[in-house]
């Protein structure tokens, strides 16, 4: 079962937003709530000179995933029509939705979205910017910025122990140097490791993948790299140390 984290932020409207596309914008914001346990909150509708408002949310694993699934889930939720005692939740139509997409890309519209995300059951923090964009009828989402708030000296010293076994001379002082330039969740080998397989579903989860890049920077040679390497392609269908 996936846990759960929790965002708070700001969004704010990028480009010149009339009000009829501020107006577009708000049953959209309305079905974001979705059923609750993922999604968007906002507490007061943007307007055209109040651009930027507060928002929490909720994701699966991290809000950074749920907000790139927020146009498929969008469509679900005008297909399905939730009710509660006979009544729509939220109710928005497949009209309503293209014309905000619409007005958005034939002006050059997009929202960025500033928050902290939490996720409770690995103790991860950290401090995302993204933006949303209209392009081909979809909404996108796009990472900007992504920094770790939380991510202790024990998480590093674990990263660091477990990357070294994978080299039969392990320069510590380097390995330790590049983990901190190129892994932000490092919590996720203090919690998991020596797990192979946890950890890279972990990683993924986050949009990390580290190993391709230490299998360049430090080209591992022990059994224990080449048992890893059968366990990452396994799951990925290639080896960390075949990718360009």
């Amino acid at each position: 079962m996936a846990n759960i984290s929790s965002a708070n932020g700001t969004l704010t409207l990028k480009g010149n937003w009339t009000e009829a596309a501020v107006d577009a914008l708000k049953p959209v914001l309305d079905a974001w709530k979705f059923y609750g346990e993922y999604g968007m909150r906002v507490y007061e509708y943007p307007t055209v000179d109040k651009t930027t408002i507060e928002f929490s949310g909720s994701g699966r694993w991290s809000f950074s995933g749920t907000l790139g699934d927020f146009d498929s889930w969008t469509r679900s939720w005008i297909k399905d029509q939730p009710e509660r005692n006979g009544e729509p939740i939220r109710p928005l139509t497949t009209e309503q939705y293209d014309l905000l997409l619409k007005l958005m890309q034939e002006n050059a519209l997009s929202m960025e979205v500033d928050f902290e995300d939490k996720e409770g059951g690995m103790g991860f923090r950290n401090h995302e910017v993204g933006v949303f964009t209209s392009e081909d009828g979809k909404l996108r989402y796009e990472r900007t910025t992504c920094e770790a708030v939380l991510s202790d000296d024990s998480g590093s010293e674990a990263t660091v122990g477990y990357l070294a076994q994978f080299c039969t001379n392990p320069d510590t002082e380097k390995l330790s140097i590049w983990v901190e330039n190129n892994i932000c969740f490092t919590d996720i080998f203090d919690n998991w490791a020596p797990d192979h397989d946890q950890i890279i579903y972990e990683l993924q989860e986050f949009d990390e993948d580290p190993f391709p890049q230490f299998s360049r920077d430090f080209s591992p040679d022990t059994k224990e790299w080449e048992e890893f390497c059968e366990i990452y392609e396994s799951i990925n269908d290639y080896r960390p140390d075949e990718v360009e």
